[in-house]
């Protein structure tokens, strides 16, 4: 299948101001089932562009505008050629077959940083997602499969134009 996607932002400002650096994370990763084509960028007048790669290695633009203005605007134009792919062709290895499983000492010290607590405190009730526990294994890909049905259930996309990006804890509770 080929696609065409046309992405364009426009943001404008009461005042002159200037530009920090901008990192345009708005590629995809390319794979086996994903190429691609053809793409165009356009970042306002004398942008300087460098495309590069993130530490995770997925492709980014960071952009330099040294020119103060009243406005910045971007566009990006992408021609993707995507193959059918199967979601679920992949094994899973048998000591993670079941949920709740341990973490050999190797993949722990390699998740970790996953597995650490992050800066936002989740207080609110998770009892809604049902999840397996010692006393009541279940198979993991059932439990993904389930986890994610529910999370598209429960949480609905809300566009707001101003204020704050809410936290983890404040999603949830919504």
């Amino acid at each position: 299948m080929k696609l065409t996607i046309h992405y364009e932002v426009q943001y404008v400002y009461e005042e002159v101001v200037g530009f920090s650096p901008h990192t345009i994370r708005l590629f995809p990763r390319q794979d086996h089932h994903l190429r691609i084509d053809d793409w165009k960028l356009n970042v306002s007048a004398g942008a300087d562009i460098q495309l590069r790669r993130d530490a995770f290695d997925n492709p980014v633009a960071f952009c330099f505008i040294p020119e103060r203005n009243t406005t910045l605007e971007l566009s990006l134009d992408l021609q993707l050629h995507v193959l059918e792919k199967n979601p679920f062709h992949f094994l899973v290895d048998s000591s993670a077959a079941q949920l709740p499983f341990e973490l050999t000492p190797d993949r722990h010290s390699l998740l970790l940083p996953y597995l650490e607590p992050g800066e936002f405190e989740i207080t609110a009730p998770l009892d809604f997602l049902h999840l397996p526990s010692a006393e009541n294994p279940a198979p993991t890909i059932d439990t993904l499969v389930a986890l994610n049905a529910q999370v598209s259930e429960l949480i609905r996309y809300e566009r707001r134009e101003e204020g704050d990006a809410r936290t983890p804890d404040e999603t949830l509770k919504l």
